[in-house]
């Protein structure tokens, strides 16, 4: 993974774990040009 401003997806860490970054919703005074309004929902579930 590259440290960037537009990383986006997930993204698998030591330790088995993982770390997902999505785009976001973006803000009001904020431009943000191709990059589409997201909001990420997780289901989470016994092992």
């Amino acid at each position: 993974m590259r440290n960037r401003r537009d990383t986006a997806g997930a993204f698998a860490l030591d330790g088995g774990r993982t770390l997902y970054v999505n785009g976001g919703v973006g803000h009001l005074w904020r431009v943000r040009f191709n990059v589409r309004p997201e909001i990420t929902l997780f289901t989470l579930r016994d092992a």
